[in-house]
């Protein structure tokens, strides 16, 4: 009888302990006797070791060290079985361990094109990044995860952004630089030596007739619109390729060196598309047949240091070849 009473007073003590410690884990703490505790202390306490073990006690040691504190405090004030606010200082040691030395604020500006002519319009991107606070561009306030603005300036300018946030301020500049427009020709050009000239349209023939045509046309800045004068040309490929509409045609796109590389990939691409559509508009060709492709500014055939020479390698080669 006595052995049935012991073990039944047993197994009322473990119902007892077990009630009294769920929602709580096993975590127990040198010097003290309590093993179980609500979790959000040791919580606190793992929370406070990681940010240790990535460094932040010699990053932001007051932080830190405020953090660790708030977490000794919590236990304390726990164990004088005041838990509520016990479990509420172990929530706030958490947040602040975890929240230890944030990213300083910086950012970055950039311009694109960097280079343009007067009335040409550049795109400014400005990005922020780390823990910022309030960010301007251009003397204007704008949203601290970064904002865009299309400017036009009439000269070269340099506009500035700014961020402020932990770690002070930063700033970020971009230059967007004003180049002269090609000057207009009051006076015809003298005629280069004959030697010198470069062909627009020529025409490789054999005894039994044509074999092959090229010809090359240009553009104006920043555009891939065919323009009348260049439609003579194009013209008389077409007349070639009525006479020989199996003809295999390959269009390459150019452009001068102002303005980015990847804007003017497209500009160049776009200039070799219109030419390749104008001959399958004509009726004269099927698509299969004509190829088109851009190369930007990789192949000028002049210098890019002045108007002249830019105005050269703004341009779309043709090149046909009889079937």
């Amino acid at each position: 009888m006595r052995k049935i009473f012991l073990l039944s007073l047993a197994i009322f003590i473990a119902i007892i302990f077990l009630i009294g410690c769920s929602g709580r884990v096993y975590a127990p703490r040198e010097g003290s006797a309590i093993w179980y505790y609500h979790p959000e202390l040791p919580e606190a306490a793992k929370a406070v070791e990681d940010a240790q073990k990535a460094g932040k006690d010699k990053e932001c040691p007051d932080e830190f060290n405020a953090a660790k504190e708030l977490m000794d405090e919590a236990y304390c004030v726990y164990w004088a079985c005041r838990t509520q606010e016990a479990i509420q200082m172990a929530k706030d040691a958490t947040a602040k361990a975890k929240a230890l030395c944030p990213p300083p604020a910086d950012c970055s500006l950039t311009a694109s094109p960097p280079k343009i002519e007067k009335g040409q319009s550049s795109t400014l991107t400005f990005t922020t990044s780390g823990t910022v606070k309030s960010a301007m561009l251009d003397g204007k306030e704008v949203p601290i995860t970064g904002a865009t603005k299309i400017v036009s300036p009439t000269v070269t300018t340099t506009y500035t952004g700014m961020v402020t946030g932990v770690g002070g301020t930063k700033e970020a500049s971009a230059t967007v630089t004003v180049i002269s427009p090609e000057p207009a020709v009051t006076q015809p050009q003298p005629p280069a030596p004959v030697s010198e000239l470069k062909p627009e349209l020529k025409v490789e023939e054999k005894p039994e007739g044509i074999e092959k045509m090229s010809l090359t046309i240009n553009f104006d800045f920043d555009k891939y619109v065919i323009k009348k004068d260049e439609e003579v040309k194009l013209q008389k490929a077409l007349e070639f390729l009525k006479k020989y509409p199996n003809s295999k045609v390959k269009v390459e796109g150019h452009t001068d060196s102002i303005g980015t590389e990847r804007y003017n990939q497209r500009l160049s691409e776009r200039r070799a598309e219109i030419v390749k559509n104008y001959f399958i508009n004509a009726g004269v060709l099927k698509e299969v047949n004509i190829s088109a492709v851009g190369y930007s500014e990789s192949k000028p055939i002049a210098t890019n240091k002045t108007a002249r020479g830019r105005a050269e390698n703004r341009r779309a080669e043709i090149l046909i070849i009889k079937e």
